[in-house]
């Protein structure tokens, strides 16, 4: 959330950022979950002990890349 400023915990939540971020090009996992593909995220916050929740349409990827030949 780069272009938005602040830290991460001030997204947690639903579409909280303003603008768009910079360009993102995902590569998925080998689980073939399709997360690279989603607009949630789980951000684990160490200091408090929490997983945060980030819903975010100006959070999606422009490109994912993907090899079938694993």
């Amino acid at each position: 959330m780069h272009t938005n400023g602040g830290e991460i915990k001030d997204y947690e939540g639903v579409n909280k950022s303003k603008l768009p971020q910079l360009p993102l090009i995902c590569v998925n996992t080998t689980a073939g979950t399709g997360s690279e593909l989603t607009i949630f995220s789980i951000i684990t916050d160490e200091e408090r002990h929490v997983k945060m929740a980030l819903v975010e349409k100006n959070m999606t990827q422009m490109c994912a890349v993907n090899d079938d030949k694993i």
